[in-house]
């Protein structure tokens, strides 16, 4: 498997396209703690709703890159990241 990033037992790793992965996602985002900090206690996402928003960015089909993050190989959070087109933003040199 390939890493972005690991240091001693800390994995950053890109999320797979695979029912694995969605289910993981949707326990999470169902959960109280996380929707009060993501779309809101009012709105989990069940599987059908998690395969629709990160399906394609786990495919590679959307500038977002989704990651999983290990610890002791163990999947504890979420990241994601895309690359920002610099006219997008304002560079002082």
């Amino acid at each position: 498997m390939y890493y972005l990033y690991k240091i001693n037992n800390i994995v950053v790793r890109k999320m797979e396209d695979c029912k694995d992965e969605y289910n993981l996602l949707a326990k999470w985002l169902s959960t109280p703690e996380v929707l009060e900090f993501y779309e809101g206690r009012n709105n989990p996402f069940d599987l059908d709703k998690v395969v629709k928003k990160f399906g394609p960015r786990a495919r590679g089909e959307n500038l977002v890159t989704p990651c999983i993050i290990e610890y002791d190989e163990q999947a504890v959070g979420y990241i994601q990241y895309y690359e920002i087109d610099p006219e997008e933003y304002d560079v002082k040199e």
